[in-house]
């Protein structure tokens, strides 16, 4: 009996031990096309339309779901990139998978579904959302002032014309753009209403970089430039006006970029160093006093020199199973000799030096704390050292739009620091999503500033000039030193609700405060949807509050001149060459910096509503209109002015009174058809464009913006300086045989205006604005009624890739189990985030071409009615055409 109870107690563990044995687990580490871990992915097995296990991956974007043996699918899915779907046999001790995901190009607009022309209703998937790959970054250009200015255009296509482009790089706000080599991916106007960011989404790109996870691979880059191959700026004539010679100038430049494992799976790197040598020749175009009394035209080539060092390093360490720290450091040193600004009627006279020094360092630790919890932690300290020097400190001339000479009398030099940091949480669940943090800025800026301490005389033409007859002298001095501190804090709350499988509903909302100024009532609430008409279709919308901050250089301007740290004097009509005829500068009344009592922060208020429509073969079509509203916007109002009809001001012992107020307003009304496309065949294109019909006005151009008359602020309003009409942009990016490739811009914008002015202070209130009176109606003239030409630009690039040696392909990923081809079942989809890349090194050649057709765009038009060039533009918006050669070795 006792022998029987022993062996049935035998077989039953033996038949457990059976069981378990059989029993299957599947593992594997989900990365992107670089190499790097994708950390709270999540990861769904299924067996028909019942789900049977879901999980996220860990930090080291590891996953694990035990599992009866048998046939499942296993669907992974994370935002912005493809959905991967493939059907694995799960068995005992089956292997590891390694699974690479692949970004969805240009619109994260595909959901898990049967139909892939289905638009899903998240909000980071609306088709306005530009999203550009590593594949397209690669052919944008390599220096990083050329690659924000090509962002910009992107960015300021949509939204307002005119509205200020905000780069946000991997989640901090401002910065230097990183090389191309380290950008994994760049989204544009992604979610426009989310309370995580202050700005609206229209003019915002974000930049997400990549670390060296994967195997050990690198390029080494180097881009050429000679102005021989380069178009003529048009402006460039000798002195009887025939074209002049253009000037040797050459531009080289030289990155190299390493990125690989330094502890396998454990610690990575990205580095990058970059050299940057241009000479950069631009125009000058002035009227000049000649012998014989009268005025003689002056245009001559002037050449600059622009030279950058910079090393970019990045790093991502996994702590343990479920936290990852990521470590950014770079440093760059600037030097800009023989610098010229001013614009194309500065003479040789008033350059200067100019030396900037920056380093960055970026710090971020993400916790996956369970399947649906994640938090991040970001910090920053960046630090900015600048200098100029000029060439000559002499008294300054200014002749309106004739010519600027004279001493430069530019002499600066600031250190800034700035310290930034914020906390996040994040939660995902199946209808809800949730994100909530707290930011944080503080800046820290020391400045040393002698700018026009030796004094300036403006003259309102060439002839009063000539007959010595100035408009105005102004001066300052005092203490050149100034230390200003900032802190800036925000809170927000997003949430994102699925109500039903057809709507989601966003609702969040953003507070801001900061010092320096007294408002602090500065709630920004949030709200958007989006709708699913049909599976092809979706019904898009939102609106929101987005407040404006009191900027530290708006801060520091009215700290240096408050009349006790600086002073400085402003002189009507004076003497010349003496303004003071002898006697005591010191009695010369003083113009103060001062802000209104009941200064507030500015705020727009924004409603966007789109219709989005995919259809067959990649095509995405986005019928949409966005208005902006903008309040309290700044401007500055001079409070001693004279009283209409007087030539006196109230207080004659007291200078101009420049007070800073938010009394501005304006209006923007936008309507926009997009387009993207991307065809999956041998061609490969990848088109994305749209077109903008805008109108804009307002009562403000800026905080240093003054009215023409400062006791009546409803003769401002009217066109904005920034209205454009028309704006269109389209940019494609396509394969052809041979393995060449193609990538081309076209931009072009209507018009526009330019404020017409007499060139005189009529009001005597010491501002040089004065508009002149129509004849017709009696009245003064509106702002910006002068009227450009439009620009219309070209870019294209073409590069061919050759291969080095024999091309290997990587293994191809085994499945466990799997008895098709490949390791893969027959009746399984195929891989769309398989990894069979080429390996081995390759060689590309690329030729860069900015203003293909070497367009003359005009631009910088003369509003002044004094000047010669009243009326016509004095340079070019865009330079004549450049060629740009490169060549680029993979290994």
């Amino acid at each position: 009996m006792q022998t029987r109870n022993l062996l049935l107690i035998l077989l039953t563990l033996l038949a457990a031990i059976t069981l378990s044995a059989q029993s299957g687990k599947v593992r594997g580490r989900v990365m992107d096309s670089t190499g790097s871990v994708m950390p709270g992915i999540r990861v769904k097995l299924s067996q028909g339309d019942k789900v049977v296990k879901e999980t996220s991956s860990t930090t080291t974007g590891e996953f694990e779901i035990a599992a009866e043996p048998g046939d499942y699918r296993l669907e992974i899915t994370a935002p912005d990139f493809a959905p991967y779907a493939e059907m694995v046999k799960v068995m005992p001790d089956m292997r590891p998978l390694s699974i690479t995901m692949l970004l969805a190009p240009f619109s994260q607009n595909v959901e898990v579904t049967e139909n892939r022309t289905e638009i899903s209703i998240d909000p980071d998937s609306s088709l306005q959302t530009t999203v550009l790959d590593k594949e397209f970054i690669d052919t944008l250009p390599d220096n990083e002032d050329e690659l924000a200015e090509y962002l910009q255009e992107i960015a300021g296509s949509r939204g307002s014309a005119g509205g200020n482009a905000t780069f946000i790089i991997d989640g901090f706000t401002g910065g230097r753009i990183p090389p191309k080599d380290q950008i994994r991916e760049i989204r544009i106007g992604n979610n426009p209403f989310s309370s995580e960011f202050s700005g609206i989404g229209y003019g915002r790109t974000e930049i997400i970089t990549r670390a060296g996870t994967g195997e050990f691979h690198g390029n080494i880059n180097f881009g050429f430039r000679q102005s021989s191959l380069n178009g003529r700026d048009p402006y460039l004539t000798t002195t009887d006006g025939s074209p002049a010679i253009k000037p040797p100038a050459q531009t080289r430049n030289f990155q190299s970029n390493f990125s690989g494992p330094i502890i396998r799976n454990k610690l990575s790197l990205n580095l990058n160093v970059h050299y940057f040598d241009n000479e950069n020749t631009s125009t000058i175009r002035a009227i000049i006093p000649a012998s014989d009394g009268t005025g003689q035209s002056y245009s001559a080539p002037y050449v600059s020199a622009n030279r950058i060092r910079s090393t970019d390093a990045r790093s991502q360490f996994a702590i343990d199973k479920n936290n990852t720290l990521y470590v950014n450091y770079q440093i760059q040193h600037q030097q800009r000799p023989n610098r010229l600004s001013g614009g194309p009627t500065t003479l040789q006279d008033r350059a200067a030096d100019n030396v900037v020094r920056n380093s960055e360092f970026q710090m971020r630790e993400t916790a996956v704390l369970t399947n649906s919890l994640v938090h991040e932690v970001r910090f920053e300290y960046r630090q900015d050292f600048a200098q100029t020097t000029p060439h000559l400190v002499a008294e300054a001339i200014n002749v309106l739009d004739a010519f600027n000479g004279g001493g430069g009398q530019n002499n600066s030099l600031s250190t800034n620091r700035r310290l930034e940091m914020s906390n996040l949480l994040m939660f995902s669940g199946k209808k809800w999503t949730v994100k909530s943090g707290f930011q944080s800025l503080y800046r820290r800026n020391h400045s040393l500033q002698q700018n026009n301490f030796i004094g300036t005389f403006t003259f309102s033409s060439l002839a009063d000039y000539i007959a010595g007859r100035p408009l105005q002298f102004t001066q300052r001095r005092g203490n050149p030193l100034l230390d200003v501190n900032q802190l800036e804090v925000a809170s927000f709350i997003q949430n994102d609700w699925k109500m039903t499988p057809k709507f989601n509903l966003s609702l969040g909302a953003r507070y801001e405060a900061q010092t320096n100024i007294s408002d602090h009532d500065n709630i920004d609430p949030r709200i958007g949807f989006a709708y699913q008409l049909t599976k092809t279709m979706v019904l898009r919308g939102g609106a929101g509050i987005f407040h404006q901050r009191l900027d530290e250089q708006i801060v520091e301007g009215l700290f240096r001149l408050d009349g006790a740290r600086q002073q400085q004097i402003i002189i009507l009509r004076p003497a010349f060459p003496d303004p003071f005829l002898g006697g005591n500068s010191a009695l010369a009344p003083i113009t103060r910096r001062t802000q209104a009592s009941d200064l507030v922060t500015p705020y727009m208020t924004d409603a966007s509503v789109s219709l989005e429509k995919s259809l067959p073969k990649g095509l995405g079509l986005t019928f949409s209109w966005y208005t902006s509203r903008g309040v309290h916007l700044y401007r500055s109002r001079n409070t001693n002015a004279p009283l209409p009809g007087s030539d006196v001001a109230p207080d004659p012992s007291q200078g101009p009174a420049f007070q800073l107020e938010s009394t501005g307003n304006s209006k923007s009304n936008n309507y926009t058809i997009g387009w993207q496309e991307r065809l999956r065949n041998k061609w490969s294109l990848r088109l994305f464009g749209n077109y903008t019909l805008g109108y804009s006005k307002n009562d403000t151009d800026g905080w240093q913006g003054f009215p023409v008359n400062s006791y009546d602020m409803r003769s401002e309003w009217g066109r904005a300086g920034s209205d454009t009409r028309h704006r269109f942009l389209t940019g494609a990016n396509w394969n052809m045989p041979g393995d060449l490739n193609i990538t081309t811009q076209v931009n072009w914008s209507s018009s526009r205006p330019y404020t017409i002015a007499t060139g005189s202070d009529d009001n005597n209130d010491g501002i040089i604005n004065d508009r002149p009176i129509d004849p017709l109606t009696g009245k003064m003239i509106a702002r910006n009624t002068g009227v450009g030409a439009g620009i219309f630009n070209i870019n294209l690039s073409v590069q061919k890739t050759v291969k080095l040696e024999g091309s290997e392909k990587s293994a191809p990923g085994t499945r466990a189990g799997n008895n098709g081809p490949n390791g893969v079942n027959n009746f399984a989809e195929p891989q769309r985030g398989s990894n069979r890349q080429n390996t081995g090194p390759t060689m590309t050649i690329r030729a860069y071409f900015q203003n293909l057709l070497n367009t003359v765009q005009y631009g910088n038009y003369v509003g002044t009615m004094t000047s010669p060039f009243f009326g016509h533009a004095i340079s070019t918006a865009r330079p004549a055409r450049q060629i740009e050669l490169g060549l680029r070795f993979n290994f």
